[in-house]
């Protein structure tokens, strides 16, 4: 069967004009407002993803390579950080702050159900901070736990023993009580983290910080209006709101939201099901488990 000219012409032009929509829907180029992206900081901060079977979380790499997508990408005018966490790991805490600090975006974070510890320690990065009415904030310090099983071990009749080079090797060994001198480093080592967590607050938060502030440093948990008072936010309100606040400093007509975490597949659950069974194990098997936390 032959075709006629006037229908190969109509058929060629469909297809240009269906690779051009094409193009534009991938490209974003049909948004001519821009969007506001949005990036979730939710659940514990890690280095490496606690899996399904270990409450989910984020990592610093996911949130990371997330504001890198959104400073890439022209159609995003600005980035709504949505923050529901306790915290986690300092240094997962830390370089989640850095990467939102150095966006080129404006930067809006709203505090959901919590934003505390590292999960306030995200937020203070950002251009503004608006928190839920009822959001629970604030829990500005740092801390290390390390189990002791001495007690019961004597009880059960169990004993270790641990040959080392090295007088604190072992420190943390939750087989023994810990010595006056490993106390005294791991606080000093407590100290450093927390005042670099105060540094970059402050720094993220310059002229905005009231006198009510130093009430906070005993890391208690606040309000949204004990927050506000001393200026770790800048509004209570709902996320509308918070959403509208983004789209005014980043210009966007509309209310298009690009979201900024890329899909879910098999691949990603299954590798994170193996996750959560190789840091259990791993877990297990460490003389401890101790970490330096913002949590």
């Amino acid at each position: 069967m032959k075709l006629s000219r006037p229908l190969v012409s109509l058929m060629g032009v469909f297809a240009l004009a269906l690779l051009f929509i094409l193009l534009v829907a991938n490209s974003g180029l049909g948004l001519t407002g821009g969007c506001v992206g949005i990036v979730r900081v939710s659940g514990d901060m890690s280095y490496e993803k606690a899996g399904i079977f270990g409450g989910g979380g984020v990592t610093a790499q996911e949130i990371s390579d997330q504001i890198a997508k959104a400073n890439g990408d022209e159609n995003v005018k600005a980035i709504f950080i949505e923050i529901n966490s306790g915290g986690g790991s300092a240094a997962a805490g830390k370089e989640i702050y850095d990467a939102i600090a150095a966006s080129e975006k404006p930067t809006v974070a709203y505090l959901e159900e919590m934003a505390a510890s590292g999960g306030y320690y995200a937020a203070s990065a950002t251009d503004y901070i608006i928190a839920n009415p009822n959001a629970i904030t604030g829990n500005i310090g740092a801390r290390m736990e390390i189990v002791n099983y001495e007690g019961l071990f004597e009880k059960l009749g169990i004993s270790t023993e641990t040959i080392k080079r090295g007088e604190m090797k072992d420190i943390g060994n939750p087989a023994r009580n810990m010595t006056p001198e490993e106390r005294a480093l791991l606080q000093q080592i407590i100290d450093e983290s927390y005042m670099n967590f105060r540094q970059d607050l402050e720094e993220g938060r310059k002229g905005k910080l009231t006198a009510e502030y130093e009430k906070s440093k005993d890391a208690r948990i606040l309000s949204p209006r004990m927050a506000l008072g001393m200026g770790l936010i800048d509004e209570i309100a709902n996320r509308e709101r918070a959403l509208n606040k983004t789209r005014e400093l980043g210009g966007v007509e509309g209310t298009e939201i690009c979201d900024m975490a890329p899909p879910k597949t098999w691949a990603n659950v299954l590798s994170e099901l193996g996750a959560s069974i190789g840091s259990g194990i791993a877990a297990s098997a460490s003389n401890g488990g101790a970490q330096l936390n913002y949590k």
